[in-house]
């Protein structure tokens, strides 16, 4: 169940000069610090459902969200994974439609909550959102169509290494070791990466045994990033 966080300056804060949300006035910024909601959600609570019309849009403080939909036979797809500086829902607010993906925290998530009138505020006032937003989409279609060519085209070994590769280009590793700087479930990775579970973690004790990686727990430490990239047909 989400509370209400504490509130936090948007002049201060890091997580802004990351977003779409970086180069507006001060003016506006001093808006949205005064107009803004700040929520906390823990792990597992849903920050909007598929289906849900939205009230406005959400930048990630800090923390992790899981996109996804249901895929059938009680699984779901991951679409996105966003993090500190991210934004989610945007996508439903500018086409006024429902939004097509349920929203769920990975770990305790602090987002600050822009209603439908302030998103419209910054996107009229400043081009420079108008400019990251359309960037940010465009990415996003290139993203996915990536991920369809690699469902098509790639091994579920390369495939693994690449969605590897792309958490730590995402959310880096932790300062006091290689490990991704992000802990899924193995149903999660399974869901990310497109393949059954059992297969997943068949491929992962490969990749252990043969270096690449270590397992610790949900965590993961990746041991030769040159060696994935060779996997993953990145180099």
């Amino acid at each position: 169940m989400k509370k209400r966080g504490q509130h936090i300056s948007c002049f201060t804060c890091t997580s802004r000069l990351k977003s779409v949300f970086c180069d507006i006035s001060s003016e506006d910024v001093l808006h949205v610090n005064q107009y803004k909601g700040r929520f906390t959600y823990n792990k597992g609570d849903i920050i909007f459902h598929r289906g849900a019309l939205p009230l406005g849009m959400f930048v990630i403080e800090k923390g992790k969200v899981k996109l996804h939909l249901p895929s059938g036979k009680g699984r779901e797809q991951i679409v996105r994974l966003a993090g500190d500086g991210d934004i989610i829902g945007h996508r439903a607010l500018l086409s006024d439609l429902a939004h097509t993906t349920t929203a769920e925290a990975l770990e305790e998530t602090h987002v600050c909550f822009l209603t439908k009138d302030l998103f419209q505020r910054l996107y009229g006032n400043n081009r420079t959102v108008h400019l990251q937003v359309v960037r940010l989409l465009v990415e996003n279609l290139k993203t996915a169509e990536s991920k369809i060519s690699s469902y098509s085209f790639k091994t579920v070994k390369s495939r693994i290494a690449e969605t590897l590769l792309q958490l730590k280009e995402q959310f880096g590793l932790e300062k006091e070791n290689q490990c991704l700087n992000i802990s899924l479930s193995r149903q999660d990775l399974s869901s990310l990466t497109g393949m059954a579970t059992e297969t997943l973690i068949r491929q992962l004790i490969q990749l252990e045994e043969e270096g690449m990686i270590s397992l610790q727990g949900k965590k993961i430490m990746l041991n030769d990033t040159r060696k994935l990239q060779q996997v993953a047909g990145l180099h």
